[in-house]
């Protein structure tokens, strides 16, 4: 499933896509669409997840297909029932230690 419109790399565009195993073998997936059209990276489109037992704990993300939240398009989906919370938009690096909370 397509959660993000279609985003091509080119000389201004592009992915960043990384996971980091822990040793109790739970992960975080970090999905970035960023550009740099404009001489800096500006974040387009994101996804932080956490895994644990090949399950969600919990997912950051701005796909705007939750309006009547009020941080709209930013927001968490927590657990595996999928429960939406308003959301900051975080950063990959504040992210990572979320993760290990859980």
């Amino acid at each position: 499933m397509n959660r993000f419109p279609s985003f091509t790399s080119d000389d201004y565009n592009g992915l960043i896509r990384c996971r980091v195993y822990f040793w109790d073998s739970s992960f975080p997936d970090i999905y970035e669409a960023v550009s740099t059209e404009l001489s800096y990276p500006v974040r387009i489109n994101y996804a932080y997840t956490y895994l644990r037992n090949d399950q969600r704990v919990f997912r950051y993300d701005n796909a705007p297909h939750h309006p009547e939240i009020a941080t709209h398009p930013h927001h968490k989906h927590i657990g595996p029932k999928d429960r939406l919370a308003p959301a900051a938009s975080p950063t990959s690096v504040r992210f990572l230690p979320k993760s290990r909370l859980y």
